[in-house]
């Protein structure tokens, strides 16, 4: 299932950046485009280094915003984008983060050149419907990130990943190594393309900001700006810089490629990717030494709830204590068992408890003890002597509820909106 998102991903990224750059430049330049968009260094390591499916995901939405932003000239254009917006902000929440200023700063960039607010005005509109349907995922993300040691643990450590010039330009990527060229070509490519002009300040701006967000002189924004740190690595802003320098330079050079220089460009570019490739295939160990918790997803403790104190070390031999267990069906979400228990002490189910965790004895829902000094952060309860069934269960908590009401409605309202647009206008031409 991973390799096939990701394969969507590159796909579906490539094709978009090609249609939207065909729009403005011949096809063999939008070619070029949309190898060097997918050829990115960073974009590779991301893949083969790092295996960031989401992040992967997050690089289809550069070309449709940049496209949506030029588009934005009535409701049915403001209804498309809004989905745009309600798919990238579930995609990758960091990089949604990161393409909002994007998307948010290009529309900025359209309204000085016309003159007008309406850009900004259209554009925010459509945003606003977009997070509005993806607020089931966001909300949650942003509020309940406060149970967590996320902003203790790796929201914290982005001093330790700033980079120098010479990083921007080092070729190599593999494990161990940050991965943070920009490429060769595509920097290439750009820079020749400044000699433009007017065209390319939005791209220009685009590259220098993300480049300073990446360089110790930011640390002070990094330490201020509210959701900065949640971005984790300052080199993450090279997902703004890899479009940035790919349609601004394919943009300012366009006048200048032949065919037989974009072939070239075409051939060296995969030449770099797979000597690159080729180089960085390094077997390393499968166990790291660090914060890990055996046998979960987190890695420096962040997605761990702050009850779970002090941390497991290793994962525990059972999965129910002081009782004897029966399990009946053990699903993600929900566990169902039976139990013979002594009434003495509390039954522990070694579940880490997240909001939304309730345990149902005999049908009937008990209190969970969370907090237990003895065995906190799991799904403790007391039971009677003797045999109950138990089921536990995540549930969705009173916000959770709400934001999932308000995304389904919203996205159901754009939905009507969008074929209501395109229904009417062709009833009315009937008549």
């Amino acid at each position: 299932t991973m390799k096939a998102e990701t394969k969507l991903a590159l796909v579906a990224s490539g094709e978009l950046m090609f249609l939207y750059l065909q729009r403005k430049v011949r096809w063999q330049v939008a070619v070029l485009g949309a190898v060097l968009y997918l050829y990115a260094p960073y974009r590779m390591s991301n893949i083969y280094v790092r295996g960031s499916v989401a992040e992967a995901m997050a690089f289809i939405f550069p070309p449709l915003l940049l496209w949506g932003a030029e588009s934005l000239s009535n409701i049915r254009s403001i209804l498309w984008v809004s989905l745009v917006i309600g798919l990238m902000g579930i995609s990758h929440n960091i990089s949604a983060l990161l393409l909002s200023a994007f998307y948010f700063g290009y529309l900025g960039f359209l309204s000085l050149l016309q003159k007008s607010l309406w850009p900004v005005i259209k554009g925010g509109l459509a945003f606003a419907l977009g997070i509005l349907m993806a607020a089931f995922f966001l909300v949650p993300a942003l509020y309940e990130k406060k149970w967590t040691f996320l902003d203790l643990t790796i929201a914290k450590d982005y001093p330790n990943y700033f980079v120098n010039l010479w990083q921007l330009v080092d070729p190599r990527w593999s494990f161990g190594v940050e991965p943070l060229n920009l490429g060769w070509v595509i920097l290439g490519l750009f820079l020749t393309a400044l000699i433009w002009g007017r065209r390319l300040v939005f791209f220009i701006l685009t590259v220098v900001v993300s480049i300073f967000f990446m360089l110790p002189p930011s640390k002070i924004f990094w330490d201020h700006l509210p959701l900065l740190p949640f971005v984790q690595f300052p080199w993450r802003f090279t997902m703004l810089t890899v479009p940035a320098l790919v349609v601004g330079g394919v943009l300012g050079t366009e006048k200048f490629l032949k065919n037989w220089v974009i072939v070239f460009l075409i051939v060296l570019t995969l030449i770099l990717a797979s000597v690159t490739w080729s180089r960085s295939q390094v077997e390393f160990a499968p166990v790291f030494p660090g914060d890990a918790i055996p046998g979960s997803t987190t890695w420096a403790h962040e997605q761990a709830t702050r009850w779970l104190v002090p941390k497991p070390d290793k994962i525990p031999k059972d999965k129910i204590e002081n009782a004897n267990y029966n399990i009946l069906s053990w699903k993600t979400g929900e566990h169902d068992y039976k139990i013979i228990a002594n009434g003495k002490t509390p039954v522990v189910e070694n579940t880490m408890y997240y909001p939304g965790w309730k345990v149902f004895v005999d049908g009937k829902e008990t209190s969970v003890d969370y907090q237990n000094k003895d065995y906190p952060g799991r799904l403790v309860y007391f039971v009677t002597s003797g045999g109950h069934e138990i089921k536990s269960i995540f549930m969705e908590t009173p916000l959770r509820k709400t934001v999932d009401i308000i995304s389904l409605v919203t996205f159901v309202g754009v939905v009507l909106s969008l074929l209501f647009s395109y229904v009417v206008p062709q009833i009315s031409s009937k008549h």
